[in-house]
């Protein structure tokens, strides 16, 4: 930032200029913390590699299944080894923890299916007679539902208890019609069961209320042949906040399918390796693909977009440790319980990364890499639109896909042919100030070096180290856009009304067109009512922002602004403070300046000389408006149309230390924020 700021013109009142902590990046976001943080990791687990992968949160312990058949049991928080155990002969294939009856499951290929206690000991094995893959538990019908080389099977919950009081299985088994092969992943979804195999079927099941004796309480509701054109590998299920759900499935073909909740084709996303892991992250809403990277690769699950750019899972302190192949991330798996993922990586490894709700959610980089954001605003309307601003002097646009919360589309506003058009404006008036009023006596500085050149050469001069954003702010009302820059010049953003009324015009002979005869009146001008209110924002975003005043007043830069919005005269206004220790009050509509404060800071303040205006803010209910100075002072004025009538109310003197915000709010007492 420093070698930005070294080019800056200091203003003759301040001394020194003031340190910025600014970032080359459009965070939304703290700098270098990331939304799922890598919390733990273990360098190398066993001998053998893991294959299965679970969490026990009674004893809080991570669980890793291993090729050669053994369990290893880590300290949930501190990563530490806590016990090993043998029991199968043969690679474990997956790991279950049962909630409700506190039993872990874990299978093999040896076709062992072992129930294991909370003290870590096996009290059941049950015989399947073929390898096991993969297990899931149907708490509404008691069973206990498992993929097999022969197909998907069940065993159900036993009315004995083991001697340890807990619960035992029958070790007969039913077997469930759809697959024709081994079925390698399962997963259930409330009513739903969803399987996947090497058969490269994608199937279906509902549990059904009633069912004759002795006979599995599952139906097929849809069965897809080909699901892919290799054998599926994993399966996981995302939920979207409208309460609908996605079937995302994996494969060796390599390929990423998300499905409805009853099985229909939505997205194919193509790797570049078998998929090997998958898992859905609901507090950030993305999907986590394994297959055949160093890390993680994230998805939006509704667009089928990659946001690996943009919702990084590395800060940059560990992202060295993740740059070969040898640590291929491998299996996947969420924990509800602490929200975390806990993944496999080839080196035998094991990674956890955690939620952290104070960190950011996505990371966007400016079009330019060495702009400095200095500025931001927003809108809360849908789409979302993000304003940015740095000392490049460029104002950029971000504007919320609709279809995916991550990605946003970039502008650059122009604002170039409007001022030139304000400066050579001035020169035809004697150097009067901008906006539809003057400023101070004498021209504005930088007009008379300005007079007499060139066009191309003035066009030359307005990119200047004195052209950057300091300050910006979004008038909701209107749709405007305002935002000041070092040398004192404001620009006001705005939609292109001709554009605005062609689109509306457009809008309102397509809703008679398609109108019918047949609807009832009241329900009709309803329909068309919400109709209008819930298109009028994307027309106004179809046409674009536009410049429509530049505001040129001021004779020092302006870090200050404040909008008046609904006055009493129906008039939207804008305050506007800076280095010369003037308060500006501009009509927006028009963009006249409507008169000036030029002493806003009374004489009997020692400081007086080298202090600037840094903060504005307005409070509708009491009318009043306060604006902070560089030496901590907060001073409070009521407001009127006419600033002849600003009239200082109170001073606050508590602040020992540059005042960088101030706030109003409308229902409690504003506060300020204090920079030291």
């Amino acid at each position: 930032m420093q070698h930005q700021a070294n080019q800056m013109t200091v203003h003759p009142k301040v001394k020194t200029l003031r340190r910025r902590v600014t970032t080359p990046d459009l965070r939304l976001c703290t700098p270098d913390r990331v939304k799922m943080e890598r919390r733990l990791r273990v360098g190398s687990t066993h001998t053998a590699a893991v294959s299965a992968l679970t969490y026990q949160p009674v004893r809080r312990e991570l669980i890793t299944g291993h090729e050669d058949g053994s369990l290893k049991f880590w300290e949930g928080d501190t990563g530490k080894h806590a016990e090993t155990v043998q029991h199968h002969k043969g690679w474990i294939s997956d790991l279950y923890y049962w909630h409700e009856g506190k039993i872990l499951f874990s299978c093999s290929v040896d076709g062992q299916v072992v129930l294991w206690s909370s003290s870590n000991q096996p009290y059941d094995i049950i015989q399947v007679g073929e390898p096991v893959f993969c297990l899931a538990w149907l708490s509404r019908k008691s069973l206990l539902l498992f993929g097999s080389g022969k197909g998907l099977g069940a065993l159900r919950k036993s009315g004995k208890l083991a001697a340890n009081g807990l619960s035992l299985l029958s070790h007969r088994v039913a077997w469930v019609p759809g697959h024709t092969g081994i079925v390698r992943c399962l997963n259930i979804a409330g009513n739903k069961i969803y399987s996947g195999g090497y058969d490269k079927k994608l199937v279906v099941q509902e549990v059904v209320s009633l069912s004759g004796d002795g006979e599995i309480p599952l139906k097929i509701v849809r069965e897809r042949d080909a699901a892919h054109d290799a054998g599926v590998t994993c399966l996981t299920v995302a939920k979207d906040t409208d309460g609908s759900s996605w079937v995302v499935s994996g494969s060796f073909d390599k390929k990423v399918k998300l499905w409805t909740g009853d099985g229909k084709l939505v997205h194919i996303i193509q790797c570049s390796d078998t998929v090997t892991g998958l898992c859905y992250v609901p507090q950030t809403m993305v999907l986590w693909v394994a297959a055949g990277t160093p890390l993680p690769l994230l998805y939006e699950p509704k667009s089928g977009d990659n946001v690996t750019d943009y919702a990084p899972i590395l800060n940059t302190t560990s992202a060295t440790l993740h740059t070969n192949r040898e640590s291929t991330v491998q299996l996947l798996k969420y924990i509800p319980e602490t929200s975390e993922v806990i993944g496999s990586t080839k080196l035998k490894g094991v990674i956890c990364w955690r939620y952290n709700p104070t960190c950011s959610v996505c990371c966007h980089h400016s079009p330019s890499t060495s702009s400095h954001v200095e500025t931001l605003t927003f809108t809360s309307k849908v789409p979302i639109l993000i304003f940015s601003g740095g000392f490049t002097g460029e104002v950029v646009k971000w504007e919320q896909l609709q279809l995916n919360s991550f990605l946003y589309s970039v502008d650059s506003l122009s604002y170039k042919e409007p001022l030139m058009k304000a400066i050579e404006s001035e020169e035809d008036d004697g150097g009067g100030g901008g906006g539809g009023g003057r400023g101070r006596a004498g021209k504005r500085r930088g007009s008379e070096e300005m007079a007499g050149m060139p066009r191309e050469r003035k066009i030359e001069a307005m990119k200047g180290e004195n052209r950057g954003f300091v300050s910006s702010l979004f008038v909701e009302s209107l749709d405007l856009l305002v935002a000041s820059s070092l040398d004192g010049t404001i620009f006001v953003w705005g939609n292109d009304k001709r554009t605005v009324e062609v689109l509306e015009e457009m809008q309102r002979n397509s809703a008679s067109e398609t109108s019918t005869t047949d609807t009832v009146a009241g329900d009709r001008e309803s329909s068309n009512h919400v109709q209008q209110e819930s298109s009028s924002n994307v027309i106004t975003r179809v046409a674009g922002f536009t410049c429509l005043h530049v505001l040129r007043s001021h004779t020092g830069c302006v870090e200050a602004l404040a909008a008046v919005e609904d006055w009493t005269d129906g008039r939207t206004y804008l305050i506007s403070g800076g280095w010369d220790l003037t308060l500006n009050l501009w009509d927006l509509s028009t963009g006249r300046l409507v008169g000036s404060l030029g002493e806003s800071v009374p004489d009997r303040y020692p400081s007086h000389p080298n202090l600037i205006i840094t903060s504005l803010a307005f409070s509708p209910p009491r009318r009043k408006f306060a604006y902070s100075t560089s030496d901590g002072q907060v001073f409070v004025r009521q407001f009127a149309v006419s600033p002849d009538d600003w009239v200082l109310v109170r001073t606050l003197d508590g602040h020992t230390a540059e005042v960088t915000q101030l706030h109003a709010r409308n229902k409690v007492r504003g506060f300020s924020r204090v920079h030291t």
